[in-house]
């Protein structure tokens, strides 16, 4: 969540510093920049590819993030470093810098956004309540559904807690071992916590 916030706001910071690169352009070197933003590029992969190659949670996510907006920076400074060269433009700087500084703001905060839902203990935006309590109610000796909550405990790892009405005839162990079994079928919830 700190990732992803200190990227939305890094980017806010690019954006404001390319206006004002815009209204009064420095001086650019181009050569010396392509080849700090070439060197900066080379890390940057070799990171990415470390990084892309791990386990997949919202933490490697966040680093990975940091790389390739770190990486599409260097990438940014070295086709402005070519424009300053062969064109002399050196607006292309503070332009390709606002162009990157949007595509960092987005990745901080769906970052956000993501992590936000663990942290607050939202609904994981793959499960519909609606189906979930219709996938419980579909479970023979279930009367009755209440107290529904589907919540995600860290990446990959989705919770479900529920109280069920037993319906008279059935045995609420046997009822709730089955609403366990059929949320793991038919909802891919490994955890669920079922309450007769």
């Amino acid at each position: 969540f700190a990732n992803g916030t200190v990227l939305a706001l890094t980017a806010v910071w690019v954006v404001v510093e390319a206006v004002e690169r815009w209204r009064s352009p420095p001086m650019v070197h181009g050569l010396p920049m392509m080849v700090t933003a070439a060197l900066g590029l080379g890390v940057n992969i070799l990171s990415a590819l470390i990084l892309r190659s791990g386990a997949h949670n919202a933490n490697t996510r966040a680093a990975l993030a940091h790389v390739l907006s770190d990486a599409l920076g260097s990438l940014g400074a070295i086709v402005a470093g070519v424009l300053v060269l062969t064109m002399d433009m050196r607006r292309a700087d503070p332009v390709i810098g606002i162009a990157i500084g949007l595509l960092v703001a987005w990745s901080g905060v769906r970052l956000v956004r993501d992590t936000a839902r663990v942290l607050m203990e939202g609904t994981p935006p793959h499960i519909d309540l609606a189906q979930a309590e219709a996938a419980i109610r579909a479970v023979p000796g279930v009367a009755d559904v209440h107290d529904l909550h589907v919540w995600t405990i860290s990446e990959g790892f989705d919770s479900l807690t529920v109280h069920v009405v037993i319906a008279p005839g059935f045995h609420g162990t046997d009822v709730a071992a089955a609403v366990g079994q059929h949320v793991r079928e038919k909802l891919g919830i490994e955890h669920s916590t079922v309450q007769p």
